[in-house]
């Protein structure tokens, strides 16, 4: 699953070095921007697998409610800790591209498109925590459709409609990049709330008995 969202954001960056005349200040802006969302991911991935973890065990232990419980407080804590850094990485922003760069157009290009970044920081790090719980529910499969049609059927198209179709360049960029996230953990928060959490832990328990068998 992780696989498709970082090759989606591979096929950004080589889009990136077809912005118009300054094909090269853009990819050297993206190439900032990417190493600050690697550094952000670290944040949603231990998350993500803290709670597929805290979710399979309660499910396999046969308590469905404290799992659906452990869910709803485990996308809070996401929620609450993205919004933090994205608020941190806004007001730091000048201070923040200086880290990878002395060239002062790279620096004002990253710090002008950085406050797109806090917004999508939201929304990956929801997305990579409630897949997160979904993996830990048994729903590898559809979450990865779900990764599958966001990036690649919603988030590139968008991205490359709004940045060569329109003519907005690194703008539309920044901004089709934040609609992946978002529609996905839109559908994953879809299929996690609205499952039959006790069904699921039945499952689990009787696939956990068939094995120590």
């Amino acid at each position: 699953m992780m696989c498709s969202e970082w090759w989606s954001f591979e096929f950004v960056g080589f889009s990136t070095g077809y912005i118009g005349p300054d094909g090269a200040v853009s990819l050297a802006t993206w190439g900032v921007l990417w190493q600050i969302i690697v550094i952000l991911f670290m944040v949603s991935l231990g998350l993500a697998d803290a709670m597929t973890i805290r979710t399979s065990n309660l499910l396999g232990a046969g308590k469905p409610k404290v799992a659906q419980h452990s869910a709803l407080v485990g996308t809070l804590l996401a929620f609450t800790l993205s919004v933090i850094l994205g608020c941190v990485l806004f007001i730091f922003r000048k201070h923040v591209a200086r880290i990878w760069t002395d060239d002062l157009e790279i620096v004002d290009a990253a710090s002008h498109y950085l406050p797109y970044l806090c917004v999508f920081e939201v929304g990956d790090t929801l997305q990579g925590v409630l897949g997160g719980i979904a993996s830990g529910m048994g729903k590898q499969k559809s979450a990865s459709m779900a990764r599958v049609f966001s990036f690649y059927c919603i988030g590139l198209p968008a991205t490359w409609t709004l940045t060569f179709y329109f003519g907005l360049g690194m703008q539309g960029i920044m901004t089709g990049i934040i609609i992946s996230p978002l529609v996905c953990s839109a559908i994953f928060a879809v299929q996690i709330f609205r499952s039959d959490w006790e069904k699921i832990s039945e499952e689990a328990r009787r696939t956990a008995l068939e094995e120590d068998h």
